[in-house]
């Protein structure tokens, strides 16, 4: 796809298939002087910016990190398309295109087809030097004269709360724009500290600029902040591999004005001179959303092609709900799909299967009725490796409002804490479970999150926890 699009010329290379794995100095070496090679035998000139090859789009499931010693490590993406020795000046930008077929090519067609109509900012920094140069308030402005809509997230109510307020229902932005320090798993605000299982669910795919360190630390895993964006469906990512010191981020307002200006993706993100770095790209690197292309709207030919409506018309009668569920969704018709789960569990709970309660969730939490997901979480019978994005949603709604429901949802919380997070939920949940049922509630989940949690950190905050009380 990409090379219809693009008009890039094809060439195929075998390396090691591990894409949250890491390259050792050697097979980086290796890998470059293919890449190179295969570039040459082109028969176009590639060895400089602005001749006739700036961009090389990686579509391998190849590790998206170099270790250049024990505890450092470079970006794949940043350490190809250089030449010489020292710096090595950069000669093309490069973009990695990661996953199984059905996810490189969403990805692939929606860096070609996607024209963002709305942007999603959100600035965890202080007002103080030196992080105003990345501010998002600023940063809004070149989007805004191109008339994409924006929602912005500044201080002074850049916070917490605020995020998770705004996470707990999907985001519509397809520029999303993330000013926050941390860890590879969680992402400080001002005040507080969020966790990649906060990382909102989209409504649409988008692009990712995330000023942060250690977010592309593991992309291949959930655990980290820029493999849970990945997860969520986005299909371009800028982050760091490792801690790159603030000032190796393009400012936040440079990076919206280039792309604004119609820079691609690959450019719009890179500092430019410097040095291989931690920074790595995810994405077709020639994506330009901005400005938008002309749009041309005649009928496909769609030879054989049933209307959605009329599988819906076909299922409503044969009460074949699961499917009725999904195709509602597909219709865009969230809201009656999670009308349907609703009264199908007050007032046919034998056809509230767990196939149509495992449908429903996504539908009810788009459609603002998240209150409803602890019901048919119950319904389901959970495997959390297949339904994980599920108890996102479950997560994602009720983080900021806990407190709303009573106990015996809350005992639902408590016994659907997330593997990959433990400790934060059972952290979240404790003084709400405390309130409302009481102290010896808390202790119980605070004990049991104990022999479930597998990271140290985890452990250690939830032996803290315990202590206090």
């Amino acid at each position: 796809a990409l090379a219809a699009g693009r008009a890039q010329p094809i060439a195929w290379l075998e390396t090691t298939v591990d894409f949250g794995g890491v390259y050792s100095p050697l097979e980086a070496a290796g890998l470059q002087a293919r890449v190179e090679a295969l570039v040459a035998a082109t028969g176009r000139s590639w060895e400089t910016l602005g001749d006739e090859v700036d961009a090389v789009t990686l579509c391998l499931n190849a590790p998206s990190r170099i270790r250049t010693a024990p505890d450092t490590w470079l970006a794949t993406t940043d350490h190809l398309g250089r030449t010489g020795a020292g710096d090595r000046e950069r000669w093309a930008w490069f973009g990695q295109v990661p996953g199984q077929p059905a996810r490189a090519a969403y990805a692939a067609m929606c860096a070609m087809f996607i024209t963002p109509r709305s942007a999603w900012l959100f600035d965890g920094y202080p007002v103080e030097t030196p992080y105003t140069t990345w501010d998002a308030t600023t940063a809004a402005e070149p989007l805004r004269e191109r008339g994409i809509e924006i929602t912005l997230f500044d201080n002074p109510d850049a916070n917490l709360r605020t995020w998770r307020m705004a996470a707990s229902r999907p985001i519509d932005a397809g520029l999303v724009f993330v000013n926050t320090h941390g860890d590879r798993g969680d992402f400080n605000l001002h005040p507080g500290r969020a966790s990649a299982g906060d990382v909102p669910i989209l409504n649409v795919p988008a692009a990712v600029y995330m000023v942060h360190s250690w977010s592309a630390a593991n992309l291949a895993s959930r655990r980290t902040v820029g493999g849970r964006w990945l997860e969520r469906g986005v299909f371009a990512y800028f982050g760091s591999v490792q801690e790159p010191y603030l000032q190796s981020f393009v400012p936040t307002p440079v990076v919206t004005a280039r792309l604004a200006a119609g820079y691609p993706w690959g450019a719009a993100v890179r500092l430019e001179p410097s040095p291989p770095w931690k920074l790595a790209t995810v994405g077709d690197p020639l994506f330009t959303g901005l400005p938008r292309p002309p749009r041309v709207d005649e009928p496909l030919p769609l030879v054989g092609a049933e209307p959605l409506e009329a599988t819906l018309r076909r299922e409503l009668a044969q009460k074949s709900f699961a499917v009725v569920v999904d195709t509602l969704a597909m219709l865009g018709r969230d809201d009656e799909a999670a009308q349907l789960a609703i009264a199908l569990l007050r007032d046919r709970p034998e056809q509230y299967t767990p196939d149509v309660a495992r449908r429903s969730i996504l539908p009810l939490f788009r459609s603002g009725r998240g209150m409803e997901i602890p019901a048919a979480v119950e319904r389901i019978g959970f495997s959390h490796r297949r339904d994980r994005r599920l108890l996102d949603a479950m997560w994602l709604f009720a983080a900021p409002r806990l407190a709303a429901f009573d106990g015996a949802t809350l005992d639902t919380f408590a016994r659907h804490l997330r593997p990959d997070q433990v400790a934060v939920d059972a952290l979240d949940l404790a003084p709400v479970l405390r309130q409302r049922v009481g102290p010896a509630a808390a202790r119980d989940l605070l004990t049991s999150a104990m022999s479930k949690e597998s990271s140290r950190r985890g452990r250690r905050n939830l032996e803290r926890a315990l202590r206090s009380r």
